[in-house]
């Protein structure tokens, strides 16, 4: 009596790992929004000089030549020099790190950074105190939104406890909102924080630091040292320009919803 080999099932395509499925979404949406796109290579750059350009500048930002001061740009100084002679690239270049670091809200921010002291660590004190309970109010809001949604309601019927639906089910669908909230934050707390330094309350010369440049170089505006303070405010208008595009290109990436 003969037997009958069971049908081999063809083998369908490999499952497409969570890590991958990301990578091809981020791309997708990279590929079809160029403006995020070009924000996020904005970012890949700022990142980059936060890393290492404090190792790759070609001159110590801290360090003054009386005999370079109010050199305009140039092969050896690209961005020139500014009263002191330091070269403004490396200034400019040297402080990214502290720039991306600092979210503060202004007038809340100057009353703490002056009771506690004008040092960058104080500012992202100041910082994390006041936007605290901005995003603790935007995070409860949305989360309150979606506790009776029928998908929340689904995974009670299935045994899932509380935390495990707040982690699982509403963290991943209220953080879009947090992303975009986040980027927008951002470049308004670089600003905020190159104007704690321009009024004199942010962190003191001779360090390196963009609100502080801008404040220098606009007294020799008159005289025609205009680089002093134009490459610091590009820098600036870059910075802020970069995180006010990465909010819905960032929303797109992470919201569920929009995952094919």
């Amino acid at each position: 009596m003969s037997s009958v080999a069971p049908a081999v099932e063809p083998a369908g395509p490999a499952r497409t790992s969570g890590l991958a499925a990301i990578f091809e979404h981020t791309r997708y949406v990279l590929g079809e929004n160029r403006v995020t796109a070009f924000a996020f290579g904005l970012l890949v750059v700022i990142v980059f000089a936060a890393l290492f350009g404090p190792y790759v500048v070609p001159h110590d930002p801290l360090a003054s030549d009386t005999a370079a001061a109010l050199k305009p740009p140039s092969a050896a100084h690209w961005f020139g020099t500014d009263q002191l002679g330091r070269d403004i690239f490396s200034r400019i270049v040297g402080r990214v790190a502290d720039t991306i670091m600092a979210f503060p809200l202004f007038v809340l921010a100057m009353g703490i950074v002056a009771a506690l002291g004008n040092t960058v660590q104080n500012i992202i004190i100041a910082t994390a105190i006041v936007n605290f309970p901005l995003y603790a109010r935007v995070a409860r809001a949305e989360a309150n939104v979606r506790r009776d949604a029928g998908f929340v309601q689904a995974a009670r019927l299935s045994g899932n406890g509380e935390f495990r639906i707040l982690l699982v089910h509403i963290l991943p669908n209220i953080m879009p909102i947090m992303i975009v909230q986040m980027s927008l934050t951002m470049g308004y707390a670089i600003l905020n924080a190159a104007g704690l330094s321009f009024i004199g309350l942010g962190v003191r010369p001779p360090t390196a630091e963009w609100g502080i440049m801008v404040a220098e170089g606009a007294s020799f505006m008159v005289s025609g040292e205009w680089w002093i303070a134009l490459f610091p405010g590009l820098a600036l208008m870059v910075a802020v320009f970069c995180f006010n595009l990465l909010g819905d290109g960032l929303r797109d990436i992470v919201d569920p919803q929009r995952r094919t």
